[in-house]
């Protein structure tokens, strides 16, 4: 990457409860722009969002009152690999382009770096965007400890 007008990209990921999005805050709180995936989702199943459509068309009963039902969509694709699959088709290549949108609104504000915040980095190959990846880490106390303060979230979630 040319980095006399573009950014430095970093790819930040993490499993569950080890501590991401506390990092993404303390680098926007630098001035660090933070390109947030899973912000980027609530965004395209919000109302008018742009994964509202081609998802209520692959799974009717995901859509209510023009916004994606994510509990609903849940229950389209939990255990079902092949809808699973057909889910990442529709939503990941619309991610990428918010982040494409993303980093080229960076370049153009003069960003010296931008990270990219993205749970599933590896498995959807946004690696290959990155300069840099950086994986954060918590002991297992402290992740047990956040992912059960967590609405809805069990023991079952852990797997140590």
């Amino acid at each position: 990457m040319d980095h006399a007008s573009a950014p430095l990209v970093v790819g930040l990921t993490d499993g569950i409860g080890m501590g991401k999005s506390t990092v993404s805050r303390m680098l926007e709180q630098r001035n660090v722009p933070v390109l947030d995936a899973d912000q980027m989702v609530h965004e395209l199943y919000a109302a008018g969002g742009l994964a509202v459509e081609p998802i209520g068309a692959a799974f009717p009963t995901a859509v209510t009152g023009g916004a994606v039902d994510r509990t609903a969509l849940s229950a389209c694709v939990v255990g079902n690999p092949a809808a699973l699959r057909q889910l990442e088709d529709i939503v990941h290549p619309l991610v990428k382009a918010q982040r494409s949108l993303g980093l080229r609104r960076a370049a153009e504000w003069g960003a010296e770096a931008v990270v990219l915040d993205i749970p599933l980095l590896f498995e959807t190959g946004a690696e290959a965007d990155c300069d840099l990846t950086v994986a954060v880490s918590a002991p297992p106390h402290i992740q047990r400890r956040r992912v059960l303060s967590r609405k809805g979230m069990s023991p079952g979630w852990l797997l140590f």
